[in-house]
């Protein structure tokens, strides 16, 4: 699918989701269309980069799926939403997006907001430790506790091993070279699946042709990488040198924040 649709389409589903969430309904309906408005803002960001090397855009869109996360976590608690799927970590990528956007004052308060208690019915035990893990890197928890975390993660491999769980060791360790070897297994592997996943990919499914192109957790793992101390200086698959974003303050108009103010009034 032509990138040009894609954009197009992004912002159609926007609308669609931005519309139904302003009909009011209480938090605990809304988690799907919030789930969804943060991959298409993702998904829209990856088109601004990739068809005009549009990076304030690609940073913006990142940073406003950061800002749908924290709207519906800051409304659930709220609203006392506390027994849904859509609040398990490994279910949004928000807080990796705001991660790749350099935006930290927001990837710590999507962090702070989000649950740390793992339920078995929502999510793996491994992919809640890998999410639980960068919460907690962005919070500048003591190394002994993302240890502990990391420690945790292979315990829940039962004996299988992960990129993931090499990468997340790297960064305890504050291993450059552990990391770039995991980083580029695990990007290897998201490539294959990929591939593997290419020409089954029907036209309703159109978010699979930006992410294809651009792996916004190999991003999110470089940002991981600068905040633990660590050069990382390598180029890498599905990770272009135009998306490794500074860090800064970006103070993009919160439309989410806006929403919940009217919906109060």
């Amino acid at each position: 699918m032509d990138l040009s649709e894609v954009h197009k389409l992004c912002v159609e589903e926007i609308r669609y989701h931005a519309g139904f969430l302003a009909g009011g309904l209480p938090i605990r309906d809304c988690g799907e269309a919030i789930e969804e408005l943060s991959r298409l803002f993702q998904g829209l960001g990856i088109c601004h980069l990739l068809e005009a090397l549009d990076t304030d855009e690609f940073r913006q869109n990142l940073v406003r799926s950061g800002h749908a996360r924290r709207y519906y976590l800051k409304a659930s608690g709220t609203q006392g939403n506390t027994n849904s799927k859509y609040l398990a970590l490994s279910r949004s990528e928000a807080l990796l997006d705001v991660m790749v956007a350099g935006d930290l004052p927001l990837a710590r308060s999507v962090a702070e907001l989000s649950v740390t208690e793992w339920t078995r019915r929502w999510e793996y035990e491994d992919d809640f430790c890998f999410y639980l893990f960068l919460q907690q890197l962005v919070l500048d928890a003591p190394p002994e506790e993302l240890r502990q975390i990391s420690k945790r993660f292979e315990t829940a491999l039962q004996g299988g091993t992960s990129p993931r769980h090499n990468v997340m060791k790297a960064l305890v360790e504050k291993d450059t070279g552990g990391f770039e070897a995991a980083l580029a297994a695990l990007l290897d592997e998201e490539q294959n699946r990929i591939d593997a996943e290419r020409e089954d990919i029907v036209d309703s499914k159109f978010l699979f042709w930006p992410r294809s192109f651009v792996s916004i957790e190999g991003l999110a793992l470089l940002r991981a990488a600068e905040l633990v101390g660590l050069v990382i200086e390598k180029d890498f698959l599905m990770c272009p040198p135009e998306a490794r974003l500074s860090i800064g303050e970006y103070n993009y108009r919160d439309l989410f924040a806006e929403l919940g103010q009217l919906l109060s009034a």
